[in-house]
């Protein structure tokens, strides 16, 4: 029989299931995997990948989208767009959140990136692709996570929307001949900055519509025009389930703290400590019972159900039980929810 072919088995169905066979950095996002960060231009799309890095890095929840908190993976930052100059800039206005230990484990686990060379080209994927992208494999193989920062500037020349196709299957392919989750900084088209909801679907950013639609993680960003805050959703999340993914109802809203992007969730219950250095998350558990709480909030809002001082657990445990019912048209797209609510 082909070592193509996998026959079905309980056995099988029980040893090859996703959950037993992927590892994942982010919820929802594992190794061989493709996902975008995505939002409007300027609004803090490299703040918030590098946060993810430490993240992801350290095994802390910086933004708190991790299932493997303590635990540490080895991180490719490939900062196409600003250089590693302007990257470590950055950083070295954000030590001081960092105890001694911390940056300790940030040197061994995390680098970045300096082959600027396009993985992509127009039309077809040329020779100086091809080397590019084999370059890329061969650096990153010993790395658990690959942000590229942005898509744009890695493909150089080639076009978001006639070359996409081309873009797709050279991620695909680095993800899984490297086994690496790689995560992608795009952007919206100005119109799409400008919140106009019909223009922005679950395909996420300008062009690129192929290489997004096959990604099952989208992470979009950006400010509430009313409080003027950063706020974070999961714009698509396939393999997430509805108690870790951040809908619309109730957003993760972010601040900086010394020019560090974090989740108000950790800076305001302790997680960033009277000295400056952040901390796991184990050690506040109050902050898990808050996450709960978040989530109930969201899961009732969606479906309809109407909170009040009298709620008990019944009627939370109904909350969380119940599916979630489809909008009036049928749509379930969460920009739907976003931006028309």
């Amino acid at each position: 029989m082909s070592e193509y072919i996998k026959k079905f088995s309980v056995a099988n169905t029980n040893k090859y299931k996703r959950s037993n066979t992927v590892t994942e950095i982010f919820f929802g996002l594992g190794l061989g995997e493709v996902g975008y960060v995505i939002g409007p231009p300027d609004i803090g799309k490299s703040y918030l990948s590098l946060s993810l890095a430490y993240e992801a890095a350290l095994g802390s929840p910086f933004i708190g989208i991790s299932p493997n908190n303590n635990t540490s993976f080895k991180v490719m930052y490939a900062p196409y767009e600003d250089r590693v100059s302007t990257v470590f800039e950055r950083m070295s206005d954000q030590l001081d959140n960092f105890s001694e230990e911390q940056v300790a484990q940030l040197e061994e686990n995390l680098a970045f990136y300096t082959n600027d060379a396009p993985i992509a080209s127009p039309q077809v994927r040329n020779i100086n692709a091809t080397n590019a992208v084999e370059a890329l494999i061969k650096d990153v193989k010993d790395y658990d996570l690959l942000i590229i920062d942005t898509i744009r500037y890695a493909m150089g020349a080639a076009g978001e929307v006639q070359d996409d196709s081309q873009l797709k299957m050279t991620l695909n392919e680095i993800a899984r001949k490297a086994n690496v989750a790689i995560l992608i900084n795009h952007h919206l088209t100005k119109n799409q900055g400008k919140k106009k909801g019909d223009e922005v679907n679950s395909t996420g950013g300008s062009g690129l519509s192929t290489s997004q639609s096959q990604s099952k993680f989208h992470l979009f960003i950006n400010k509430n025009e009313s409080t003027s805050k950063l706020e974070l959703v999961h714009s698509k999340a396939n393999y997430i389930d509805s108690s870790n993914r951040i809908n619309p109802n109730a957003p993760l809203t972010l601040e900086f703290i010394n020019n560090l992007l974090v989740s108000e969730r950790y800076s305001t219950h302790g997680i960033i400590s009277d000295s400056n250095s952040l901390n796991t998350r184990s050690e506040f558990p109050d902050v898990e019972e808050q996450i709960e709480n978040d989530n109930i909030k969201a899961m009732a809002l969606m479906n309809k159900i109407p909170l009040d001082d009298s709620s008990d657990d019944d009627t939370f445990n109904e909350i969380l039980s119940k599916p979630k019912e489809p909008n009036s048209d049928g749509s379930q797209d969460i920009f739907d929810e976003m931006f028309n609510r």
